[in-house]
């Protein structure tokens, strides 16, 4: 049984029905409620699969309003498509409005210079939505794109140096990366603050990045393709902890601990009970007042199949650090080798510290002890490689994923991976 995490705004959610149903948006329309109980009995879990069918009715009718066609990365499951509607509706306007305020009284002041160093295009909205939201705040926008994707890297530090950037917002991938280079070419670059969304910032990330910047100021941004942005993780805010403002997101949190979103923006394609792919705990804050706080587990598909076995990436995790205790970040890299047998690939970063050969063999002498994985060797059907931090693939998004599976390339579009023999 789910249990609500915010206060349920029954008046609010019976108005975006009505409109639904004026617009023909929503098949059958939705019966208005009075009650959080019968909102419950009215309208079932949503998933995925089903905002899958939403979106394949709309391009089946022929409906597609101005708007953007965005979708998920696709690096461990098939690509989900939805729609955005460029339709500045009074609530839409209204939605927006309280975002940018919400957002700038938190993280972002007048006279910030901001590097954004977020992903462009590739199906997604992140780079371009980002610097929408900071426009009105009167801050200085540097719109670099991914840094790797700089032809001169040397030339784009500079320049980040030379405008006195004090603000990055990028991936924790980006915010990495952009980290190693300015230690690499000895740039001092003035960071005050880091600004970083699209996955966790776990604390070892945490402390590299403190190490580089000491004194700069940590938060975060949690939003989804489907939804975009969702909540705010204040600077010293417990971590995994976001803010959510409850006029425009209703949350609950189901039997198994999924989170549960109901977008009370009214977007283009009703987001109801939707079943977003995290877990949740929830604060000591009781519902209520203008803001929800909720606590960011694990994403659900984590586990994955191994030669027949699932394994959650912990069991793995675990046995690396029993050999590098300062373990930074583990990725799990999933393929097929040429003989048919599946690949398992791990690549470590150890942070500021290069994987020597020793560690290496001690790693892989370890993850072989694990019994899933002993078997798989004794049947000769797996084959196991580790790897520093240079191995790690970055997705078209610039995360840096725990685990990346590439056995059916043919499902997750053309994001392609590289896995390190």
């Amino acid at each position: 049984m789910s249990t609500q995490l915010s206060e349920f705004p029954v008046a609010r959610f019976n108005q975006m029905i009505r409109g639904y149903a004026l617009s023909g948006l929503m098949p059958g329309h939705g019966p208005r409620v009075d009650s959080y109980g019968a909102f419950k009995t009215a309208y079932p879990v949503t998933t995925k699969a089903d905002l899958r069918a939403s979106v394949a009715r709309m391009c089946e009718a022929g409906a597609l309003p101005a708007g953007y066609v965005v979708a998920t990365s696709g690096t461990s499951a098939a690509p989900t498509v939805s729609l955005w509607s460029a339709s500045q509706t009074d609530r839409a306007s209204a939605h927006a409005l309280d975002l940018r305020r919400f957002i700038g009284k938190h993280l972002f002041a007048r006279g910030d210079v901001v590097a954004n160093l977020l992903a462009a295009g590739g199906f997604g909205s992140l780079y371009d939505g980002m610097n929408r939201v900071l426009e009105p705040l009167g801050v200085t926008i540097v719109p670099m794109g991914r840094f790797d994707a700089m032809p001169d890297h040397k030339q784009a530090l500079d320049l980040l140096r030379a405008v006195r950037a004090n603000t990055l917002v990028a991936t924790p991938a980006g915010l990495i990366e952009l980290a190693r280079a300015s230690l690499d070419a000895g740039c001092q670059l003035t960071v005050e603050k880091l600004v970083f969304i699209g996955e966790r910032l776990t604390s070892a990330r945490r402390a590299f990045l403190g190490s580089v910047w000491p004194g700069c100021r940590i938060s975060g941004l949690y939003g989804t393709t489907e939804a975009g942005l969702i909540g705010v993780a204040p600077p010293g805010a417990p971590p995994d902890e976001y803010a959510v403002l409850s006029r425009w997101a209703f949350l609950e949190r189901d039997e198994d601990g999924a989170l549960l979103l109901t977008d009370l923006s009214a977007p283009l394609v009703p987001l109801l009970r939707y079943r977003v792919g995290d877990f949740v705990a929830p604060t000591s804050a009781k519902p209520g007042g203008g803001v929800t706080r909720l606590r960011l587990l694990d994403r659900m598909d984590r586990c994955f199949n191994l030669v027949g076995n699932l394994l959650h990436p912990d069991l793995f995790r675990e046995a690396v650090r029993s050999c590098v205790p300062q373990l930074t970040h583990l990725q799990i890299q999933l393929s097929y080798a040429e003989n048919g047998r599946e690949r398992l690939h791990l690549a470590v970063d150890m942070g500021r510290r290069a994987m020597q050969a020793a560690q290496k063999h001690a790693i892989h002498q370890a993850i072989a002890q694990i019994p899933q994985v002993q078997e798989g060797l004794r049947r000769r059907v797996l084959d196991i490689t580790v790897g520093g931090q240079e191995t790690q693939h970055t997705n078209g998004r610039g995360k840096l994923p725990d685990l990346v599976d590439a056995r059916n390339v043919a499902a997750t579009g053309p994001d392609r991976v590289r896995v390190a023999s």
